[in-house]
């Protein structure tokens, strides 16, 4: 059951209002209930036929009346989600600078790198819970969009507010802007961020950890998420911060959380064993190192222990393995490498890239993971020797938007004859198979990280630790889609999320007790996870 916390406004009726505030000329006589007006503005909305129409109106709505804007949504989560986040939220980044609405947030500019504690001290608000921050160097798949990026950071906290109760007056949406190396961007006569190539090294390393130290001192106990950051400054920011404030990282532990979880959730159909499965991961990066780190974490959280690596890491340039001719490997996937005894007789010339359909036909993987933002790359011949080498195959095409999938639901559908599991980056329509309709979820982080949050807040936890992070993708797995049927999704419907992250929440907090990273007591998780709901009214 969720408490309902309401939030406190004055409460005179409508005629009182025109009274006090002497509006009876600017007004028409007739007052509209909540109900009323909801209703009313939907006829409207359903008049939109551009996705970012339906944005810039539902935008709108979130700076001038953000209680209705969540009122607003709340009534139908899962039509209204595709247009405040994935996918229409990355054509907004793309177009942010020309579009006609007030652009909300923290703009942190390089060139006021020397007046950080002015630039945070300026900030209009008075208790911080949770800072997305990102630099706007890879949204989503769409690359390097600057100051743009904000546009993620909006979307990310909006979900917080939706499905976990997060006060939105308590939140704060931040663009570190350092730059872009977008070159149509650098030209925009129109782009409203900082005009110059994109800082890297030390001095963007410098300019980092001053805005975290700075901010940190103002709101110590907020929880700060990384968002959309570039693969090289990804993970050293995420280790060398995680420990030192309330903070992660969603593009890497995020997506690993609701991944595992998708796994899990397809293992309890198939009646598969953990340790049995073998995993391709097509995509190096961040994403996909954060999903192999978290699946090596599960089975070592239940004790299990596997003869050989299960995991298998593929890039652009074919799978890592410790000989590869020409490659620097960074120190996260180093523990990824397969050995060069275990490839030798994988084909004749090593000195050419050992492909996808090579490390699937010879690694014999029951599960396959797609992070590499190439549209297409699970073909039809990955896809059916996939099919052929498994009864229930998992496919997982995560990348977005739609152009970057690495299959559709319908190709997979196909290729596997109706018997494969999938979740998806982007949102597809069912598919109808052989008299079958198939309902593919979505396996969108949205399904953790607001739970995860909310756990960590409300106990005022001052690391997420992996426990915490593992905790959440067990209860996320508990609480899954409930149906056993062929073409049942994996994940359960938009509408279950707010109890679904209460869920996460609650075991998030537990778990930071048994953790020994909050002095919050066990017997005051209930209490304080209903002290901080938040409901628009």
């Amino acid at each position: 059951m969720i408490p309902r916390r309401l939030a406190t406004f004055d409460l005179m009726t409508a005629d009182q209002e025109r009274e006090h505030g002497q509006l009876l000329s600017s007004l028409p006589v007739r007052s509209l209930s909540l109900e009323e007006e909801t209703e009313r503005l939907y006829a409207f909305f359903q008049t939109l036929s551009k996705p970012l129409s339906k944005y810039l109106f539902l935008i709108d709505l979130l700076e001038k009346k953000p209680h209705f804007f969540y009122h607003f949504v709340r009534q139908r989560p899962a039509e209204m989600l595709p247009f405040i986040y994935t996918p229409t939220v990355g054509e907004a980044c793309q177009k942010f600078s020309h579009l006609p609405f007030r652009r909300m947030g923290a703009y942190i500019s390089y060139p006021y790198r020397d007046r950080m504690e002015e630039l945070v001290g300026q900030l209009r608000i008075d208790q911080l819970q949770i800072a997305v921050v990102t630099d706007g160097e890879r949204i989503l798949g769409l690359g390097d969009l600057g100051v743009g990026g904000l546009g993620i950071s909006i979307g990310k906290l909006c979900l917080y507010s939706l499905f976990a109760g997060i006060d939105p007056q308590t939140t704060l949406p931040v663009i570190l802007d350092v730059g872009t190396a977008n070159a149509t961007l650098l030209s925009d006569p129109h782009y409203l961020g900082w005009r110059h190539e994109r800082i890297r090294g030390s001095e963007y390393d410098a300019f980092v950890d001053r805005f975290v130290t700075t901010i940190q001192k103002r709101f110590p106990k907020m929880l700060l998420q990384w968002e959309d950051l570039g693969k090289q400054n990804a993970y050293p920011i995420l280790q060398r911060y995680r420990k030192k404030l309330l903070s992660f990282n969603d593009d890497i532990q995020g997506t690993a959380g609701v991944v595992v979880a998708a796994i899990l959730l397809a293992l309890r159909r198939t009646k598969g064993r953990l340790e049995d499965q073998k995993l391709v991961i097509m995509g190096a990066g961040s994403a996909g190192v954060g999903i192999a780190d978290l699946w090596m974490a599960t089975l070592q959280a239940h004790r299990l222990t596997c003869s050989h690596s299960p995991i298998y890491l593929l890039d652009s340039k074919g799978l890592l393995w410790d000989k590869r001719q020409e490659q620097t490997f960074s120190a996260h996937q180093m523990p990824y490498l397969r050995t060069h005894k275990e490839v030798d007789m994988w084909q004749a010339n090593l000195a050419l890239p050992i492909s996808l359909q090579t490390t699937i036909e010879k690694a014999k993987p029951t599960i396959l993971i797609g992070v590499s933002a190439k549209g297409g790359i699970f073909d039809q011949k990955v896809l059916e020797t996939m099919g052929r080498l498994n009864e229930h195959p998992i496919i997982l095409p995560l990348s977005n938007p739609l152009a970057n999938s690495e299959c559709t639901p319908k190709e997979a559908i196909e290729a596997t004859q109706g018997r494969s599991f999938l979740a998806t980056g982007t949102r597809f329509e069912p598919t109808l198979y052989k008299g079958q309709l198939f309902e593919t979820s979505q396996c969108n982080n949205v399904y953790l990280f607001p739970g995860l949050g909310a756990g960590a807040i409300a106990v005022e936890a001052r690391e997420l630790t992996d426990n915490m992070i593992r905790a959440g993708v067990e209860a996320l797995s508990r609480e899954g889609a409930r149906q056993d049927h062929p073409g049942a999704p994996l994940f359960p419907p938009i509408e279950a999320l707010p109890t679904l992250s209460r869920s996460i929440a609650k075991a998030v907090a537990l778990q930071a007790i048994r953790d020994g990273v909050t002095s919050r007591k066990e017997e005051e998780v209930s209490s304080l996870l209903d002290q901080h709901y938040w409901l628009p009214a």
